[in-house]
């Protein structure tokens, strides 16, 4: 499913607050040094890499006007895994509360 460049900067947003408090949760756990906090440094580090795919993605077919390397069912499936990734840290559900601070 397309989507607008409104809907997928609300995506990018979204996923750039999670790392936020994704890192913020990982650096409290290294403190504490609890049993989980290498998977997650390696979530935000999954987390950043989609990040940046996905803002290269946004540059060249919403900025640039050009097909992007990447099909739109690579791009969904990125998409759900930022979804599933960020489901679990319950941070940043209101765009428009993420958006007031830009």
């Amino acid at each position: 499913m397309a989507k607008t460049a409104e809907q997928f900067l609300d995506i990018i947003l979204r996923t750039q607050c999670c790392v936020a408090d994704m890192a913020y949760k990982a650096l409290k756990q290294e403190m504490f040094l609890k049993p989980d906090r290498v998977s997650a440094f390696n979530n935000v580090r999954f987390l950043q890499s989609l990040l940046r795919i996905l803002n290269r993605y946004y540059d060249t077919v919403y900025l640039l006007q050009d097909d992007g390397c990447l099909t739109e069912e690579e791009i969904e499936n990125i998409i759900q895994e930022t979804k599933e990734l960020c489901d679990h840290c319950g941070c940043c559900t209101d765009p428009a509360a993420i958006r007031k601070d830009i």
